[in-house]
């Protein structure tokens, strides 16, 4: 008598399991690769955000209010904890200052998933609310807060993050920094081993 070889059931139950396994991690990968996608396009986005906002001031961007009084703009960014970053504009009222009852928000197209501010850091602080503007005439960033009460002396970094992945201070992390005493606004990839040797 021939006997057939043929797989016992517990033999294909744990076929069955190491396949579910095997998927659940690789759903999980695609997942962490996709929200870290969606954290360097919003970075790539405010970034080319804060770019436009500057050579919109310095090529001397201007408005006309319903009067038909002509005034230079300031042109920056709303950056706001746990949201994704708004375009600003405000006409100028001469001399490096800015009309901030008049200030306007737009999205700018930043639309990242579920991406957005980390965190911001500015003079040691973390405050939830940054605005950074070029002002007019000069086209010089300054940091402010919300309402532009207060300004900021030093430079500001910002991470982003995602509702389901967070980047934390021990992670790579891509970072906005801002500076004020260049005037100028870039990316960095931040390795916190970097900062330990």
């Amino acid at each position: 008598m021939i006997k057939k070889s043929a797989f016992t059931l517990i033999e294909v139950l744990i076929v069955i399991t190491i396949i579910g396994i095997l998927t659940s991690i690789l759903i999980l990968n695609f997942q962490g690769i996709k929200e870290k996608q969606e954290i360097a396009l919003l970075a790539d986005k405010s970034l080319a955000l804060m770019q436009q906002a500057k050579a919109d001031v310095r090529s001397g961007k201007v408005t006309t209010n319903e009067d038909g009084d002509v005034s230079y703009l300031c042109e920056g960014a709303l950056f706001t904890v746990g949201e994704q970053p708004q375009f600003v504009t405000a006409p100028s009222l001469g001399s490096e200052a800015c009309d901030f009852d008049a200030l306007t928000f737009e999205d700018y197209g930043i639309h990242s998933g579920s991406a957005s501010v980390g965190s911001i850091e500015v003079e040691g602080q973390e405050p939830d609310v940054l605005l950074a503007l070029f002002v007019a005439p000069s086209g010089a960033l300054v940091l402010y807060s919300e309402t532009g009460s207060t300004s900021y002396s030093g430079d500001a970094e910002l991470r982003f993050e995602s509702s389901t992945y967070a980047v934390d201070q021990t992670q790579t992390a891509t970072v906005l920094q801002l500076s004020q005493t260049t005037d100028f606004a870039q990316l960095l990839l931040v390795d916190p081993s970097d900062d330990e040797e």
